[in-house]
């Protein structure tokens, strides 16, 4: 699921992670506060869940157990996941297509009070692992997430990320992602997103799907740099931010850390607009094609 690419942008994104002595004044100054009021569409009527998405032409289809919690996600016919719910927290563990446990592809998930709070994430690399913790506000809002990729004998880092959220109502209106290249400090740069919404339509959710873990308005974006997307991988199959409403336009700013001169840099703007004819939704106000990509909805 993590190969997927995004509909509102396709590019390589790399991030930074600040140390206490790095200033983050210069990300603070591009902040735009996107105006976006709570709408019709900001409820999912009749609390539906997704059926299937087709995605570029491959079908991924979604399972529910009995109590509506996420089972399985079929991914084409060439691989899908299952996920084990227990006390404890999930297990999510993706397989081939002949039943083979993928490498890479399991993650255990620490859940308390019905929030994912820690979590491990497997790579391909033997013994290296992705270590995950998230925090949220008090209204129950994912608001930073934390990934420290190590090599667990030796607790050696490779990758350290940051994600930090904003939100204007129940959308994230500002996210910034920092980046550190494990132990080189040469390679230190930060994207800086600035998003806006479509009132009174819906989008879709973690709760859509089964899994609302990570509070009251999960975010989440894929990105094809460090595989390192938030807040989990394997998840979602259209990459949006997954607010209550449908992204209307996106500022990407991103700056690149100068050790010699010991400041960030701005290297480069995007501004990027989706209009509303990309989203359709059917009669009862759930959204069934976007960027020419299809969901379907039980």
């Amino acid at each position: 699921m993590g190969s997927g690419k995004s509909y509102i942008k396709n590019k390589p994104m790399k991030f930074i992670f600040l140390y206490g002595f790095y200033t983050i004044g210069l990300i603070a100054t591009v902040t735009f506060i996107a105006s976006c009021k709570k709408g019709n569409g900001d409820k999912p009527g009749n609390n539906k869940k997704i059926a299937s998405m087709i995605i570029n032409n491959r079908n991924v289809v979604y399972t529910y157990d009995m109590q509506g919690r996420l089972q399985r996600i079929d991914n084409g016919v060439d691989a899908y996941t299952i996920f084990e719910h227990s006390a404890a927290g999930i297990i999510m563990q993706q397989y081939d297509a002949a039943g083979n446990p993928m490498p890479g592809g399991r993650n255990q998930l620490n859940v308390v009070n019905g929030r994912i709070v820690t979590a491990k994430e497997f790579t391909n690399n033997n013994g290296e692992v992705k270590n995950h913790s998230y925090e949220y506000d008090g209204e129950g809002r994912l608001i930073r997430h934390w990934i420290r990729q190590v090599f667990e004998p030796t607790q050696q880092e490779s990758h350290i990320v940051q994600y930090i959220y904003t939100y204007t109502g129940n959308n994230a209106n500002h996210v910034t992602y920092l980046h550190k290249n494990g132990g080189d400090t040469h390679d230190n740069d930060s994207i800086s997103i600035d998003l806006s919404y479509y009132d009174g339509k819906k989008l879709y959710t973690y709760a859509d799907m089964g899994f609302n873990y990570f509070g009251t308005v999960p975010v989440g974006m894929q990105h094809q740099g460090h595989g390192i997307p938030s807040p989990i991988n394997r998840l979602i199959s259209l990459f949006y931010f997954p607010a209550n409403n449908p992204i209307k336009s996106e500022k990407n700013t991103s700056y690149r850390w100068n050790m010699a001169q010991n400041k960030w840099e701005l290297n480069n703007t995007q501004n990027i607009n989706i209009p509303e004819t990309e989203y359709e939704h059917n009669t009862e106000g759930y959204l069934i094609k976007c960027g020419g990509n299809e969901i379907k909805w039980q």
